[in-house]
């Protein structure tokens, strides 16, 4: 069984004041999954990436929902990063669900590559499409296992660094 890396964004509660959506990440190893309620959170996304990568050193972050524990949703933050001068790109990802009513917090933070600039295109395009129509997925494929031969790896400060 292929274990699938990438992200997923699911529209799945149209209300008239948010849009109600499922932020579903994956490296193979480690995924997770956080309600984010979205007042402009996919615009930013789709205007935040677009054109990505623009050299070889772009890096662009963007946040979904809110960290605030007090506040209901989940969050989500995804920094891509240009990794090297053939326009590989890392996607490293923090995700935190909402707590609700329970004393256990959830979240993951781990990272994986993306093929490149065209895959982001395609992302971005879906990504309008939901906001749109106010319905649907976006998805963004992570490369398959083997396909780069480097480790990246995320410092505490979050710099990338490869090896």
């Amino acid at each position: 069984m292929e274990k699938w890396a990438g992200v997923r964004v699911t529209a799945v509660d149209p209300d008239p004041d948010y849009l109600g959506i499922e932020v579903h990440v994956s490296s193979r190893r480690y995924s997770g999954t956080a309600f984010v309620y979205s007042v402009g959170d996919l615009e930013r996304l789709a205007s935040g990436i677009c054109g990505f990568p623009s050299s070889a050193s772009d890096a662009r972050w963007v946040e979904l929902g809110t960290k605030e524990e007090h506040i209901a949703g989940g969050y989500c933050s995804l920094r891509f990063s240009c990794i090297d001068g053939a326009g590989h790109i890392f996607l490293a990802v923090s995700i935190k669900e909402d707590r609700g009513h329970s004393d256990i917090h959830t979240s993951a933070e781990f990272g994986f590559n993306i093929e490149g600039a065209a895959r982001i295109d395609e992302f971005v395009k879906a990504l309008q499409s939901v906001i749109k129509e106010r319905s649907g997925e976006a998805i963004l494929d992570g490369i398959p296992e083997g396909f780069i031969d480097y480790v990246t790896t995320i410092s505490e400060e979050g710099d990338l660094t490869n090896g």
